[in-house]
């Protein structure tokens, strides 16, 4: 049923205002409602004082009836319509349907009707606006909300999706005019780039005015491109902030799919040409998206509103740059004040900075030891400050802020120059462990030291980083500070250093995921821009070996890690020496992590073969390699090739194995349970009991071995015709592996199929939900499969034929991996219900879908047949 909520705008002030007027409108008002819900077919089962909550058996005449209510009454009403089921008892409904249809209308305005996504799918013909998500209040999933008409009318009351944008740990001073008038821009215009000297604080002011916005948009991303380097990574910063794996434009394309998106490009300079074309391609790619963008210079593209980003006033009653500095000073020197007839000193520093933050805040850093005069007099030794005249017209203030920076940095210590200077060899963030590495000389408490006095100087920023306790430079600092690494000439002998560490790094972090936790993985992916700086460093060299060593130890948990480095692993093979050398098969394997995420099984294949063949020329064959192998395989469906591999490397009798083995063993095993080309009569043999090896591994002390454990032990349950076991099995893993990686959307699917298995319908889409929600994320398009094909198996059981062969339509020929014998089933039963024409009719309409639109087809049909609710976490 659909369900029709009113209720008139500011009701309670106008009983106030004229209680005898309100009372002969609301009658009014009673008997339009009344008269436009009989005559569409409607009833009203309850009257809420100044509105009606009415029930329709027909989405499209309850949609109609509101619209011609709203036409005939005086009274400002907003309404609000839901489909869904509800429980009747004594003429009323009770259940969640209501609810939801209740905070709709709670969110509108007077003369708006706004209908759930469930009832606009249901609608044929009427005009209507798609507002975006909502989250509701008191309901865990958010709505979609869609507007009929195309009135006018300001933004719902309910908050939009949530914002990755991050929080800033000072106040904003100075800018509310700027900030408003940014706002107002991005409100009507879909490009707006912010453009001033380095250090005037257009990141800050970037922030302010996204935050505002960011509830106007289903979701709101911060990309930090200072931490790049190069052009060709800014496609993969911008992935990273969408939690995209997979580096590519196309990958971006579908996270941003059918969502009104908010992206904040900050530190735009470097790069200009690279950002340019992507912000081109985001634009084009997304018509319901807006770009925010900090550059020292615009982006020359068309659309592009430029919006300059002054210094602060430092002259005027109520200087919005003294209130800077005195704020910031307190901050380093809690018993700061300006006393009498130092207003006029900080007013001149100020003036002398230009109003620049960044140099304002460096210099209110230093109250804690130098006077108000001191830190005049030193200006004036390092600054030729212009006073008038062409010459200070022209004045380069960048210039100004190099010397407001150098000014900063001579005040510093010898050791501490040569460790600012050292440190900007890291491209992101950096730990004690990795200064300690690049700083040559200086033990582990010097080390410290050194970094705690950078930072009280406010030369480096502290944060916490997932966890881990991690400095940082200001993007203005950094790139004065490699300056100073080059004039030192010590740049290739730290670059040199780095590579070493992070050797180290990834060696260790991939020692802790096979070996116990998985603060291994959130370790790799923080050193992601450090990594990525070493790289570029030696490919640049044509340093193949250099380069290899940095990604091939990835390979032995390649699979288990929420990010990939396959595309890294391309560059590689593209330099002279590589094909040939001892590393090809390895990076032969984490290549292929790029044609398992984009479903190109034939790919696929062909490159597991190519990897045993070089391998076996070079005379050795990694584990990590044949275990790759041994992985595409199974994905492309070649049951022989995953036996005979492992058949060919029986288990060792040393115990504990690392997670590299108890991978080799259990593909085996779930290639036996799971068969891609099942044969009557035909079982895989097993080295060793299943059952022993599984428990096993869920008693290893690694999380993620448990993790895998559990999912294969669900497998196995499933076999055996337990799907309680299967289900609880399946969520106790989920736990234990990393969300995001390939193994984690494993787990998921094999959820999804245990409650579809225990007829909880609506939870196994849900799962499917969530799974779709993440593949997108992702950008894992061969993640998107099973999703559909649970969507597909629930419709079955619904004997929605139609829609089930419509999903069907989106599903490969044959799956290789997970409900193998159930889409054999499902094909049956389509046949027996469907002629062939009709069958592929419906099928070639689901190939024209995106998985998105066949997802809400699954929810419009489901929901006549089950209410949809969130599955237990």
């Amino acid at each position: 049923m659909t369900l029709l909520f009113t209720d008139v705008e500011s009701s309670t002030q106008r009983w106030q205002d004229d209680p005898d007027g309100m009372a002969v409108s609301l009658a009014a008002h009673d008997a339009v409602l009344e008269g436009c819900i009989g005559a569409g077919g409607g009833r009203v089962f309850k009257h809420t004082g100044d509105g009606v909550c009415a029930v329709f058996e027909s989405a499209t005449r309850a949609v109609a009836a509101a619209v011609d209510a709203q036409r005939a009454l005086e009274l400002p009403v907003r309404m609000g319509l839901h489909t869904g089921e509800a429980e009747e008892r004594d003429g009323d409904f009770f259940g969640t349907t209501l609810n939801r249809c209740a905070r709709i209308m709670d969110a509108g305005h007077g003369g708006q009707v706004l209908v759930s996504a469930v009832t606009n799918a249901l609608l044929d013909g009427a005009d209507r606006v798609d507002l975006g998500q909502y989250v509701l209040k008191g309901l865990a999933q958010p709505e979609q909300i869609f507007q009929v008409g195309a009135g006018d009318f300001p933004a719902l009351r309910s908050p939009r999706r949530a914002s990755s944008l991050p929080t800033p740990l000072t106040s904003l001073v100075g800018r509310d005019e700027l900030v408003a008038d940014l706002v107002a821009r991005l409100r009507d215009v879909r490009l707006v780039t912010l453009v001033g000297v380095g250090g005037v604080g257009k990141t800050r002011v970037a922030l302010a005015a996204a935050e505002q916005v960011a509830a106007e948009h289903d979701l709101a991303v911060f990309v930090d491109l200072s931490e790049v380097s190069y052009d060709k990574d800014v496609v993969a910063a911008v992935a990273r902030s969408f939690g995209i794996s997979s580096p590519t434009m196309d990958a971006i394309g579908v996270a941003l799919s059918g969502r009104r998106v908010l992206v904040v490009l900050d530190n735009c300079e470097h790069v200009l040409d690279a950002v340019a074309d992507v912000v081109e391609e985001i634009l084009e790619l997304s018509p319901t998206s807006r770009v925010l963008a900090t550059s020292r210079e615009g982006l020359a593209l068309d659309g592009e509103h430029l919006v300059a980003v002054p210094g602060l006033d430092a002259l005027d009653d109520g200087s919005s740059a003294v209130a800077l500095f005195v704020d910031r000073a307190r901050t380093a020197d809690a018993s700061f004040f300006v006393r009498d007839g130092e207003q006029t000193l900080v007013e001149e520093i100020c003036r002398r900075l230009d109003g620049l933050p960044l140099a304002i805040e460096l210099a209110a850093a230093r109250v804690g030891v130098l006077s108000l005069p001191d830190l005049l007099g030193r200006l004036d030794e390092r600054f030729n400050v212009l006073t008038g005249g062409r010459r200070r017209r022209t004045r380069d203030r960048q210039r100004t802020l190099r010397e407001t920076v150098d000014w900063s940095y001579r005040l510093l210590e010898a050791d501490e120059q040569r460790t600012f200077a050292t440190l900007s060899v890291f491209a992101g963030s950096f730990g004690l462990d990795g200064a300690a590495a690049v700083l040559d000389g200086f033990d582990a408490a010097d080390v410290l030291d050194l970094i705690e006095a950078l930072a009280a100087k406010s030369m480096i920023t502290i944060a916490d980083v997932e966890g881990f306790r991690r400095y940082r430079y200001l993007e203005t600092l950094r790139s004065y500070a490699e300056e100073r690494l080059v004039e030192r000439g010590d740049a290739s002998s730290v670059l040199l250093r780095l590579h070493q560490h992070l050797r180290t790094v990834v060696v260790d972090a991939v020692e802790e995921i096979e070996w116990r936790t998985n603060r291994g993985a959130t370790r790799l992916r923080i050193e992601i821009p450090n990594l990525r700086r070493a790289l570029d460093d030696a490919l640049n060299h044509g340093d193949v070996g250099a380069a290899a060593a940095l990604i091939v130890p990835l390979n032995r948990v390649n699979g288990a890690i929420d990010w990939h480095v396959s595309g890294w692993a391309s560059e590689v093979l593209a330099l002279d020496g590589a094909s040939g050398s001892v590393f090809e098969p390895d990076l032969l394997a984490l290549h292929g992590f790029d044609r398992w995420l984009d479903d190109d099984l034939g790919g696929l294949h062909r490159l597991a073969e190519q990897m045993l063949e070089r391998a076996a020329a070079l005379g050795t064959i990694s584990e990590g390699v044949e275990v790759a192998a041994i992985g595409f395989f199974q994905v492309t469906g070649d049951d022989a090739a995953v036996a005979r591999l492992s058949a060919a490397h029986p288990p060792d009798s040393e115990r504990p194995w690392p997670l590299v083995k108890w991978r080799r063993r259990t593909i085996l095993l779930w290639t036996q349970l799971v068969p891609a080309r099942p044969q009557p009569g035909v079982e895989l043999e097993l080295d060793a009991d299943g059952s022993s090896l599984l428990e096993e591994m869920v008693r290893a002390p690694a999380e993620l071995t448990r993790g895998w454990g559990l999912a294969m032990s669900a497998l196995r349950a499933q076999s055996a015709g337990d799907p309680d076991e299967m289900l609880a099995r399946i969520i106790a893993s989920e736990q234990l592996l990393v969300e995001g990686s390939m193994n984690w959307f494993g787990s998921l699917q094999i959820r999804g199929w245990a409650e579809w298995e225990l007829g909880r319908l609506g939870d196994a889409i849900r799962t499917a939900d969530r799974d779709l929600d993440h593949a997108y994320r992702y950008g894992d398009r061969s993640a998107m499969i099973m999703p559909l094909m649970i969507y597909a198996l629930v419709l079955q059981t619904l004997d929605e034929a139609e829609t089930a062969a419509t999903v069907r339509g989106r599903v490969p020929r044959r799956l290789t991996v997970l409900l193998v014998a159930q889409l054999v089933e499902l094909d049956r039963w389509l046949d027996d219900q469907l002629d062939d024409a009709r069958r592929a009719e419906l099928a070639t309409r689901g190939r024209a879908m995106d998985p998105r639109e066949l997802q809400a087809l699954t929810h419009t049909v489901a929901t006549r047949h089950i209410q949809l609710r969130p599955s237990d976490p």
